[in-house]
């Protein structure tokens, strides 16, 4: 009677588990779409004040609204996305519009001046991406690793629920299935 008992309430939980988990992500997605509809409305307000300015001032307007839109929406797909690719994307896009920003206010100047300045902005983005592809790089080791760890650990759960029968064989394998990342 005990063990049906259990049974029933470990079914319960996974099933109000799930249901919260479903909830979760409309939330999650709801929230990404409102941040991704508020970079683009900032991003049309900004450009309507560019349009007022005209020649490198409105150029370095232009590439500072980009560079803002980027950031937001970066930032956004990193968080929704929660990957190291999608993370070392967001900042790449950021660098590229960087870049792109610091050439608009490099034209302003002339000569070797604007030469220099031109050559610190390329650095600056080839730093900007090599960092963000090691830190992509070590986090897709960090990942693998974890997840061949994860594996191995349900894996021996399931193993372990092989010795039950029933009922509490259901359990087991549904609680090492919520245990884990992995699953058959």
């Amino acid at each position: 009677m005990k063990k049906n008992l259990l049974n029933w309430v470990a079914a319960a939980l996974a099933l109000q588990y799930g249901v919260l988990v479903m909830a979760a992500d409309k939330v999650a997605e709801a929230t990404f779409d409102a941040q991704i509809a508020h970079a683009a409305a900032d991003y049309k307000v900004s450009m309507a004040k560019c349009a007022a300015l005209d020649g490198n001032p409105q150029d370095i307007c232009e590439a500072e609204a980009q560079k803002n839109r980027d950031l937001t929406e970066g930032a956004a797909k990193a968080t929704h996305e929660g990957t190291a690719k999608a993370r070392a994307a967001a900042r790449i896009k950021v660098a590229d519009a960087e870049l792109a920003l610091a050439k608009a206010k490099c034209d302003q100047l002339t000569g070797n001046d604007k030469d220099v300045c031109i050559k610190e902005a390329q650095l600056e983005h080839t730093r900007a991406v090599t960092t963000s592809d090691t830190n992509e790089a070590v986090a897709e080791a960090s990942d693998e690793r974890y997840e061949a760890v994860d594996e191995a650990e349900y894996k021996l759960a399931m193993e372990k629920c092989k010795n039950l029968q029933g009922d509490a064989q259901d359990a087991c394998q549904l609680s090492a299935k919520m245990n884990s990342q992995h699953a058959d």
